[in-house]
């Protein structure tokens, strides 16, 4: 009988922890998914007015502004289509703060994307950007709503030039 209940109890137990489970790894992994491909579709717009004078750097943003390196699939995905695309980490600044490929010194430019805040499964607050020095650059920051299967801005909430 202690071994029924206690089987009982882990049984229990485990069906509570699975069901109280199931929404958020799933929402997770479906926001996860779909800011990869908001913030991959959001540079591909971009980067098609790039600045062709400059080495071009790409960086995704996470909600709390921090830059990091797209995967090397994505970088993959915009040399395919003709975009130059190297990750920001191959870049840095030099004595007058513009940035330069750490490679070959010439002059960069970092475009950068990201997902600030959803709003709904189906809407959501973005960042994009770019950066060529301390006191160059800018960002736009726009809402984006799922429609048809595709992300489209539908409001513009700012525009900074720096």
């Amino acid at each position: 009988a202690v071994t029924a209940m206690s089987a009982l109890r882990v049984i229990t137990l485990l069906v509570v922890a699975l069901v109280s489970g199931c929404t958020t790894p799933s929402k997770r992994h479906y926001r996860a998914h779909e800011e990869e491909a908001i913030r991959e579709a959001v540079l591909l717009e971009r980067l098609t007015f790039r600045d062709t004078n400059r080495v071009v750097f790409v960086a995704f943003v996470d909600s709390a502004r921090n830059r990091m390196d797209p995967s090397d699939a994505v970088i993959a995905r915009f040399r395919a289509v003709g975009i130059p695309a190297r990750k920001a980490s191959e870049s840095m600044r030099d004595d007058r703060t513009n940035v330069i490929d750490k490679a070959s010194g010439k002059l960069g430019i970092i475009y950068y994307a990201g997902v600030l805040r959803w709003c709904s499964s189906s809407k959501v607050e973005v960042v994009e950007g770019v950066t060529c020095a301390s006191l160059g650059g800018g960002f736009d920051e726009f809402i984006m709503q799922k429609k048809g299967g595709k992300w489209i801005v539908t409001k513009t909430k700012r525009m900074v030039t720096i």
